[in-house]
């Protein structure tokens, strides 16, 4: 009896290696994400909730915008006036690397998930308006709605309510990329292959399983 158990488990083992392999070469050759491209220079605004999330979200975006202009807001800062300080001259130094001028905006929002009352978001949709109308944005990038960090989704959420009905376009970019987690942190592979199982329902579509509603950016190796 044991043994047969045995073999049975390792058939399933490699039915299932067998049908996520199958899975993962079929998704990346017949449904690729589309290229992003921006065509001709625009007035582009990264809203980010911290200074390390506007690099992550849109810094390739901002190096192909070089006839444009580029301005990064970010929402909040910490409550230690020497780290707040030191992360600020940190995002001058690392925006300075995407070769040519980028503003930056900060809203000095004091980063606390336990702290966003009503009143206070309401303040931040306040702010963020009138950062909009100064701006004047034609394409806009803010934090997809991912169910992870607080402060990421919350910033979403009170960008689109300051829009209001103004016409701009608006791409949302993602932070947590299961692909990247996983090859990096092995307890996340488990996390990962779920998501990639068969009649495992996953709205999210950030995650890989619907290309087709996703863009890529592509740069080149410089």
């Amino acid at each position: 009896m044991a043994r047969i158990v045995k073999k049975v488990t390792v058939f399933l083992t490699i039915a299932v290696a067998c049908n996520l392999a199958l899975l993962y070469v079929a998704g990346a050759i017949f449904d690729r994400p589309a290229q992003a491209h921006i065509d001709g220079p625009r007035r582009l605004v990264v809203f980010a909730a911290h200074q390390d999330d506007g690099v992550i979200m849109a810094a390739g975006l901002v190096m192909s915008n070089r006839n444009g202009t580029n301005d990064v807001v970010y929402l909040t800062r910490t409550e230690d006036d020497v780290l707040a300080a030191k992360r600020a001259r940190d995002a001058f130094q690392a925006w300075r690397l995407a070769g040519h001028h980028v503003a930056l905006h900060f809203l000095d929002f004091v980063s606390d998930r336990a702290s966003w009352t009503v009143q206070k978001q309401e303040r931040a949709i306040t702010a963020l308006t009138e950062m909009i109308d100064k701006l004047k944005p034609d394409l806009m990038v803010i934090p997809l709605d991912e169910g992870g960090q607080l402060e990421h989704d919350l910033l979403g959420r009170l960008v689109q309510e300051a829009i209001g009905d103004r016409q701009i376009e608006v791409w949302q970019a993602a932070e947590y990329n299961p692909y990247y987690i996983a090859s990096r942190t092995p307890r996340k592979i488990l996390w990962l292959l779920v998501r990639l199982m068969p009649f495992v329902p996953y709205k999210d579509l950030n995650y890989g399983l619907d290309p087709g509603k996703q863009h890529q950016l592509v740069m080149s190796p410089e």
